[in-house]
């Protein structure tokens, strides 16, 4: 009987070791990447509040060791309007999608983003200048609707009616998260871009655990044959 109550404390413990390996329990560390920042044109952009805005798709090259990726090639949108950006390298934090209002611009993205990082033809950059001025609205409200631009409006229209049927559900979010982070920068404007996580390099707090999980599992079944 008092061996059974040990093999059961230890099963407990080992539960509690896988426990502790999930995402939710494991806190991320920054993700920090080298971001290359080229764009060549810009659309103007009319909003519902009167300003007027620069817009493009821009082209981006990621270098990230915790990422695991050289010369990314890729592409990103602003998401936010209080600072600029020039074409450059920016060292930047990589942060994860966390509100649904990111994750409905990174669906934005990933279905009407036209150019993908490539050069545009003068419809792609009506449909970009449409994304983006969709994608600030999403982000500061309804005085930021594009109002101006008549080979603009067409697309935004398409866009939003698209947006306003969303459904997030939680394998979308698994999916968004997987190809989109915010690339921050404290002076420089900050971007959501697409970016592959398939290499991502795991965290050693994460292997550790993984790896004490292992070695209880392997103790419990040389204690369980004895039996």
């Amino acid at each position: 009987m008092t061996q059974r109550t040990g093999q059961f404390s230890f099963v407990c413990s080992v539960l509690f070791v896988l426990a502790v390996m999930t995402p939710a329990a494991v806190q991320a560390d920054a993700i920090d990447a080298s971001m290359k920042v080229n764009y060549e044109y810009t659309r103007n952009v009319t909003l519902a509040n009167g300003e007027v805005h620069a817009t493009a798709e821009f082209n981006i090259i990621l270098t990230s060791a915790d990422l695991g990726l050289t010369n990314y090639d890729t592409y990103g949108y602003c998401v936010e309007l209080t600072q600029g950006i020039g074409n450059g390298t920016y060292l930047v934090t990589l942060d994860e999608l966390n509100n649904d209002t990111y994750y409905e611009i990174a669906w934005l993205m990933d279905s009407y983003a036209p150019g993908r990082g490539t050069s545009l033809s003068d419809t792609e950059k009506n449909q970009a200048a449409a994304l983006q001025g969709l994608i600030w609205q999403n982000l500061y409200g309804t005085s930021y609707a594009v109002t101006g631009g008549a080979a603009i409006t067409p697309y935004y229209t398409t866009y939003l009616a698209a947006l306003n049927s969303l459904t997030l559900t939680d394998d979308l979010r698994d999916y968004l998260d997987s190809h989109y982070m915010i690339a921050a920068h404290p002076t420089a404007q900050n971007l959501m871009i697409e970016v592959n996580r398939g290499n991502e390099v795991p965290e050693p707090a994460t292997m550790l655990l993984f790896g004490t999980g292992l070695v209880g599992l392997g103790v419990l079944r040389r204690r369980m044959r004895r039996v």
